[in-house]
């Protein structure tokens, strides 16, 4: 939708319907009428998105003041300082004053021939405009059912939404397998054709929405004078799932006209927990800072024969990256911000557990944790999720601290119920995206969580791990630099390595 402020005094009217008419020739168009200045700019305020302004060149500044000839001019003036949209004066001759006069705007462009507003306009909105949209996608797996809704963001008009039938056989294999042996992606991707299969084949009304969106990308792309061609939608795809559902592999799905690659590889893709609610905003949301960070390098390995953990002896390799992953990330992010000329992190708020090697023991963990409230938690180290032994059960997570050859396991649901006000906790350790650690971290009000699906290499969960937060700080959002990273992973990793198709970033429901 194409919107488009039209001023003109009550005795030019005729000339209003003639610039409506000729602008009705873009396509989707929603005009915005005004008689003088002030009610022009109260249009202007209340319709933030107006693409266009065409103005005449007689108008008065409101209702109780008689029309000028050069009336334009203080509207101009004003509506420069609410809106930056380009406007088109039609003048009935361009003079030398008044050419003079249009200098001191930009984005403004005087006419007197009334055949050359359209292209005029058109090139105005190709200048302003993109023929990218974007498509909020959100495909909810709850005990009830599942459904499906497609909403245009920003400028984008459309709206879709229905039901999905989806079968328990299908979503049965759906589940979180463990993708560690030289054919990995072979599963992987039997998972995401199965996905894609279910919901665009066995429900056709989903795949039509989507060619539907296309369609209008199309559409709108023409409309603003390009190629249909150069239309792209942008999709950001959100599974949001109940605690039966969270174990289901959704996240592979392949994309329904691209069936070469997952989805995941070029869109926003994530999930939330159905239920869940968070007691903070996202990390960034807190004003100018600083915040506190607390990062947990746990360089433990060795045997565990603990049977609570797992029933049987868990051999934890040594981690050779952890160290490293945790300096650099604990440098990050102290860097000042060009914005502000603060960091978002002072030296002062960051606390390093297992600095320089030192063990990191249960007791040790747990005093840190009592210091908070933390803003950020990082923890790299060893993680074992435990499946449950019924169905409706999230399983159990754990984190290995202590010293090398001693590791110890703390159940994370423990840690997590000292961790209500952190915003944002990162788990750079294998399985720590399994369910019951994602359900604790939402559960106690963490707002976001990141964790691996399966098990992972040290060394690329410590690459992945610095572009994420070179990332956060640059663009100030846990979303993006997830995506951002998980992208460049998938680029180098593609078949090679699971990293990129086993992170996964969490959020409560609301």
């Amino acid at each position: 939708m194409i919107d488009v402020l039209v001023v003109f005094c009550p005795q030019q009217s005729a000339e209003m319907d003639d610039v409506k008419s000729l602008l009705s020739t873009l396509g989707e168009v929603q005009f915005h009428c005004a008689l003088d200045g002030a009610e022009a700019l109260k249009r202007l305020r209340r319709q933030a998105s107006i693409h266009l302004i065409v103005v005449g060149t007689h108008l008065a500044a409101d209702t109780s003041t008689p029309v000028d000839d050069h009336g334009w001019i203080a509207f101009c003036d004003a509506a420069r300082t609410t809106a930056r949209a380009p406007i088109v004066l039609m003048a009935p001759r361009l003079t030398g004053a008044l050419l003079k006069e249009c200098d001191r705007f930009s984005k403004l462009r005087p006419l007197d021939d009334r055949s050359e507003l359209l292209a005029t306009a058109q090139e105005f909105l190709r200048a302003t405009a993109s023929p990218v949209v974007h498509l909020d996608i959100r495909v909810t797996a709850s005990d009830s059912g599942w459904s499906y809704t497609m909403q245009g963001m920003d400028d984008f008009e459309f709206r879709a939404a229905d039901r999905l039938t989806v079968h328990r056989s299908a979503w049965m294999l759906w589940t979180g397998l463990h993708h560690t042996d030289e054919y990995w992606y072979l599963d992987f991707k039997r998972i995401g054709d199965s996905i894609r299969t279910c919901l665009c084949d066995e429900n056709p009304r989903f795949k039509l929405d989507l060619d539907m969106a296309s369609t209008r990308a199309v559409i709108r792309a023409a409309n603003l004078g390009f190629l249909p061609s150069q239309a792209i939608v942008e999709s950001q795809v959100t599974f949001l799932v109940s605690k039966t559902y969270y174990p289901l592999v959704l996240e592979a799905i392949f994309h329904p006209n691209r069936a070469e690659e997952p989805w995941l590889a070029y869109t926003r893709l994530g999930r939330r927990l159905l239920g869940s609610r968070s007691e903070r905003g996202d990390l960034f949301h807190t004003g100018s800072g600083p915040l506190r960070a607390l990062i947990v390098c746990a360089d433990t390995h060795g045997f565990c024969d603990d049977p609570a953990v797992s029933g049987r002896t868990l051999k934890l390799k040594a981690l050779t990256k952890i160290q490293d992953e945790c300096k650099r990330i604990a440098a990050r992010l102290s860097r000042i911000d060009p914005n502000t000329g603060r960091p978002w992190f002072s030296d002062a708020n960051i606390r390093q557990l297992g600095k320089g090697g030192e063990p990191v023991s249960e007791r040790a963990l747990m005093e840190a944790m009592r210091e908070g409230p933390w803003d950020l938690v990082h923890f790299a180290g060893h993680s074992y999720f435990r499946a449950p032994d019924r169905e409706g059960d999230v399983g159990s997570g754990y984190l290995f601290v202590g010293k090398p050859g001693k590791p110890e396991a703390v159940k994370f649901s423990y840690v997590a119920s000292f961790l209500r006000a952190a915003r944002f906790v990162y788990l750079s350790s294998c399985e720590s995206g399994s369910s019951s650690f994602a359900v604790e971290a939402t559960a106690n009000g963490i707002h976001s969580a990141i964790g691996y699906r399966w098990s992972v290499n040290d060394g690329t969960a410590d690459l992945q791990a610095r572009l994420f937060y070179r990332d956060l700080l640059r663009y100030r959002s846990v979303d993006m630099a997830f995506w951002n990273a998980r992208r460049c992973m998938y680029r180098r990793y593609t078949h090679k390595q699971n990293i990129w198709a086993s992170a996964m970033l969490v959020s409560p429901e609301s």
